[in-house]
């Protein structure tokens, strides 16, 4: 196999698992990078900066300056937004609509030792026909 430019970034991989001194040194890059240390957005512009250090510099310690003055505007804006949004009649049913969003992905622990039990329904099958479930149940 022949080594990218990139493979010196590489914390893992499936086969392999992750490599904890990798990780701990991007962490450790991050949280200690100099030229971020008085930035309120560091642990909110998701590490773009370090693809683009690398590709410019050669190095992940560097920063974008445009890219970092871009984020720390959209951070601004998003702040804004939220505060501004929190005034509204109808932040209390976009949150609600958000939460029920979220709880879709909640694990239903009684379908899932359902379908453990009955290998021959898929969980398609369930979900489309939940008389199914009703009937396997019995």
């Amino acid at each position: 196999m022949f080594k990218t430019r990139q493979d010196e970034l590489v914390v893992g991989s499936l086969e392999n698992g992750i490599n904890k001194e990798k990780r701990e040194f991007l962490w450790n890059t991050l949280v200690n990078r100099e030229k971020c240390q008085d930035c309120y957005a560091k642990f909110v512009c998701g590490g773009e900066c370090f693809v683009n250090a690398y590709y410019s510099s050669n190095s992940i310690t560097e920063k974008d300056v445009l890219l970092c003055e871009l984020k720390r505007y959209l951070y601004k804006l998003s702040l804004m937004f939220n505060h501004h949004l929190k005034q509204m009649e109808c932040y209390s049913v976009i949150v609600r609509g958000c939460v029920n969003k979220i709880k879709r992905f909640d694990e239903d622990k009684e379908v899932t030792d359902f379908l453990k039990k009955n290998p021959d329904v898929s969980f398609n099958e369930l979900k489309y026909n939940r008389d199914l479930y009703d009937i396997y149940k019995k």
